[in-house]
């Protein structure tokens, strides 16, 4: 994204992802000042005016948004062309909404990435049918990542079981601070 949003406190592992990410590709991190941030209808118009082309936010704010958008002449910034959402999951009706409204022009990706992990581990760009299950997929993982499904043995399950999620890669902690 050319003009990407930053809307996380530094404390929070997303904002590596809201700063640095577009500093890496050549783009701008938007900073906002918390007066920018009061409400929703404040949040949608200052990314209009800052001309912000993409955000990576909680699931539970883009909700929040969604919830407004449909009552919005302007529902989704002019600039804004990419998304990304993840820390709980979406609602459906919400992912309809935005598929309504944005268009086909416009990407929202759901990520997925545990607390062991640095920001996100897998991706999913949302698609017309990508609630069919009812349940947005987490997605694929991605560059530099492995993902295993094992069983309570450590053995791969077969496509469709369930398991636990097994994550590798350069993101992957090494152990937790104060813990041997």
């Amino acid at each position: 994204c050319r003009r990407s949003a930053w809307t996380s406190s530094v404390a929070v592992d997303s904002s590596i992802a809201e700063v640095l990410y577009p500093l890496i590709y050549g783009g701008t991190a938007v900073a906002f000042e918390r007066s920018d941030l009061v409400s929703m209808s404040a949040f949608i118009g200052v990314c209009s005016s800052k001309e912000v082309s993409g955000i990576g936010c909680a699931t539970a704010l883009w909700s929040a948004w969604m919830r407004l958008a449909s009552s919005l002449s302007d529902p989704i910034p002019e600039k804004m062309m990419h998304v990304d959402i993840g820390g709980s999951a979406a609602d459906p009706k919400h992912i309809s909404t935005w598929l309504r409204l944005a268009g086909p022009d416009r990407c929202l990706f759901n990520r997925y990435g545990p607390t062991e992990t640095t920001v996100t581990v897998t991706a999913h760009r949302v698609e017309p049918d990508s609630v069919q299950s009812g349940e947005l997929p987490i997605g694929r993982p991605e560059r530099g990542t492995e993902i295993r499904i094992l069983d309570s043995d450590g053995r791969r399950v077969p496509p469709g079981q369930e398991g636990e999620l097994w994550v590798g890669g350069g993101q992957v902690a090494l152990g937790y601070l104060g813990m041997s």
